[in-house]
């Protein structure tokens, strides 16, 4: 690839050898055992480390080391829930803060950053699963008991009660029948669980090769389910894994031919700022749009070799669907921000939402916890105050266009002839192509703090675009829900 920096060629590299270890996997070691399984999963994911990021990589053991320890020592409760979180938070930030750059670089914090959701995901899911145990019939009272055989108890709740075999006594099966209906009786968490992972468990987990360097995100029983299957997938797998694999390199020859004629820095040369208004709407359109496609390249291309290794089979869908990243069908015809949160970097959103969104439930406020999601996130991106801008100005669209599309379709459901017409083709079609286009440059508007990074360079963009999107959705998300609940109150009156 003409230009692409080393880290890129590395990372990108890493990511293909994954798919002959998902081969290795499945045609040499599904029948092996639990343990040999883990050592390689393990093995591998710490070899691509190490050939990303050299000694670096030991950020990512101490982190791992440093969690698993504390799970232990207070044996899943919620204060191993908050020193995780807060160690795992703070050691990315100290991370970003080491490697600060007004460029993107290739660094150790980019495992890091898939490692801190992955580890506080686990902490969580441990907490669960005591929570579960605690309102239980009292049964499984040790959540912290040794274990030969790798949490073969938890691993298998799911795919016991979906009827696939397993060699287990008797004894074994009775109490993953009652394990699976305790799960059953969690209906909020069904990655909850009942035991803390053995340390080779955590670290394979954590250094699984397809999805350590930049994800998906998955969770820990996920892994263990696979690791507990004694079949290969791969009759099932090859054809999906191979489909994203040509679609991620579709992307990434898009990005890097585009990316010629597109670079970020357009943005600020002196063509752009002589530009008119319209002119430059669209190039910051097509800029933002180039850049988005390497993410997606990359997560394509992750996501195939997960699907190979089998880690993402939905037994209940029969499908390898569980973990996408990007649904590119929704991505590249939506006409709403809703669409884009849902097809855009999916897991992280479901992340976000699973631990940080519902855990803020005690705020009694679905805004503060949709504000604190996003804070979060822009948070865990780093230290740039770009991320902080773009997480704002995407906050106040989506605060907007909830309240809108609420009314509209509220207003449809009570006029049918306005329904109606707005069913016409003509007019169907005109609406959607007039909000997909809506979609690309007000989404183009918001990436520029994101992709620019620095105040001093993505505002003097923004200035160049007169603050459109401020100037517009700070005004919408303030005064929409008054005008359209006084539009509620005056038809009732």
């Amino acid at each position: 690839m003409i230009g692409c920096h080393e880290g890129a060629l590395r990372l990108v590299t890493s990511l293909i050898v994954a798919y002959p270890l998902g081969l290795i996997y499945n045609l040499f070691l599904t029948n092996c055992s639990v343990k040999v399984k883990h050592m390689f999963f393990l093995i591998s994911g710490i070899s691509l480390g190490l050939f990303n990021y050299g000694v670096n990589i030991l950020h990512t053991l101490s982190t791992i080391v440093t969690v698993y320890l504390v799970m232990r020592m207070f044996r899943g409760n919620l204060t191993s829930v908050v020193i995780s979180f807060t160690f795992c938070t703070v050691y990315l930030l100290w991370g970003y803060y080491l490697t600060l750059s007004d460029e993107y670089a290739f660094e150790w914090t980019i495992p890091q950053c898939v490692l801190t959701l992955r580890l506080i995901a686990v902490a969580f899911d441990v907490y669960d699963g005591t929570q579960v145990i605690r309102h239980s019939s009292g049964k499984h009272q040790d959540n912290t008991g040794d274990r030969d055989q790798p949490s073969v108890s938890q691993s298998n709740l799911d795919t016991k009660a979906r009827g696939e075999k397993e060699t287990a006594s008797n004894d074994e099966k009775a109490e993953l029948n009652d394990e699976t209906s305790v799960l059953k009786s969690s209906h909020w968490n069904e990655d909850a669980l009942l035991k803390i992972p053995s340390p080779l468990e955590l670290l394979a987990h954590c250094y699984f090769p397809s999805a350590f360097l930049v994800g998906p995100q998955y969770g820990l029983k996920q892994y263990l389910d696979l690791v507990m299957r004694k079949s290969s997938l791969l009759h099932k797998s090859k054809k999906p894994a191979i489909d994203r694999l040509y679609l991620g390199i579709v992307y990434m020859i898009v990005y890097q031919v585009a990316s010629q004629f597109l670079p970020p820095n357009l943005l600020l040369s002196h063509a752009f700022k002589e530009g008119t208004f319209l002119k430059k709407l669209l190039i910051v359109t097509l800029v933002t749009k180039t850049q988005l496609c390497k993410y997606i390249c990359i997560w394509l291309i992750s996501e195939g070799s997960c699907i190979l290794s089998g880690v993402t089979y939905d037994v209940n869908s029969d499908s390898f669907d569980k973990n996408t990243n990007v649904r590119i069908y929704e991505y590249e015809t939506t006409t709403t921000f809703g669409g884009l949160i849902h097809s855009f970097n999916v897991t992280t959103n479901q992340w976000a939402g699973k631990y940080i969104f519902k855990r803020l439930k005690f705020l009694n406020s679905k805004f503060l916890s949709h504000m604190g999601t996003l804070i979060y996130l822009a948070l865990w991106h780093g230290w740039k105050s770009g991320y902080y801008v773009t997480f704002t100005i995407e906050f106040l669209i989506m605060k907007t266009e909830r309240e809108v599309l609420a009314f509209i379709n509220e207003k449809r459901a009570q006029n049918k002839s306005l329904d109606s017409f707005l069913n016409l083709h003509f007019v169907h079609w005109t609406i959607k192509i007039f909000f997909r286009i809506y979609i690309l440059v007000v989404f183009g508007y918001c990436l520029v703090p994101f992709i620019l990074l620095t105040s001093t360079r993505y505002l003097t963009v923004l200035q160049d675009l007169y603050f459109y999107g401020h100037l517009i959705y700070i005004p919408a998300a303030i005064f929409a829900p008054l005008l359209l609940a006084k539009m509620k109150k005056k038809k009732h009156a």
